[in-house]
């Protein structure tokens, strides 16, 4: 009987706590109106740990970090966001019952984690890492599905990370990874563009390449071009 008891108030208290996230949520969002619809969507299916060897996620690991979102025009600060780099979807942690949301994906117009600034273009999450009046340069990062790996008797998926980086000039994207790929767009600038890359050492490789093009497209906007 006593076990019976404690079960029913197990029950009734857990009710209550989830009828008491409920309401707060509800309450939350009807206060906030507008400014709440960040938080309106689906749930956020997770990974099965156990399939795959890493996962997606921009920085490479799993956690949230705080950030700024603007969605449909408003601001919101200190949200929790996470980047999936192979369906390109953007995530946030509801403040009241903290779930994982994904919320409408065409109209969160940039968000910003870490210094970094992501933002829509051309409906794709993109890195800004360079925006002038007349030209912009744009890291696209995104996961794609490598090789299978045998752990054990299990497969397991891994990904793999590949990085394209957009100069956009007159409305137009054009892919570029080395300098060569900046000196074919302005012929005209052809010179000036070599000897700034030479004073300024810039580097193309890898780890330098979006910084490095990030100079020579600042360099180029400064010419008025």
């Amino acid at each position: 009987m006593r076990f019976i008891l404690t079960l029913v108030l197990g029950i009734f208290l857990l009710s209550s706590h989830a009828q008491s996230l409920t309401e707060a949520r509800d309450a939350f969002l009807k206060e906030a109106g507008d400014n709440a619809s960040l938080y309106r969507g689906r749930l956020e299916q997770p990974y099965n740990r156990l399939l795959y060897v890493n996962l997606p996620f921009l920085y490479e690991d799993e956690e949230f970090h705080t950030g700024t979102v603007c969605f449909n025009g408003i601001i919101y600060p200190n949200v929790p966001i996470r980047l999936n780099l192979f369906t390109n979807i953007v995530t946030v942690v509801s403040p009241i019952e903290k779930k994982q949301i994904i919320p409408d994906q065409n109209r969160v117009e940039y968000f910003i984690i870490d210094q970094d600034k992501f933002v829509s273009h051309d409906g794709i999450f993109m890195k800004e890492s360079f925006a002038g009046k007349n030209l912009q340069l744009y890291t696209y990062l995104r996961y794609i599905r490598d090789v299978e790996v045998i752990s054990g008797s299990t497969y397991k998926e891994q990904f793999a990370l590949k990085t394209s980086c957009l100069l956009c000039k007159d409305g137009i994207d054009y892919e570029v990874a080395k300098l060569k790929d900046v000196k074919k767009l302005f012929p005209e600038r052809s010179k000036e563009i070599q000897q700034f890359a030479k004073a300024n050492r810039l580097k193309f490789n890898k780890d330098l390449r979006e910084m490095s093009l990030a100079s020579i497209v600042q360099f180029l906007e400064k010419q008025g071009l």
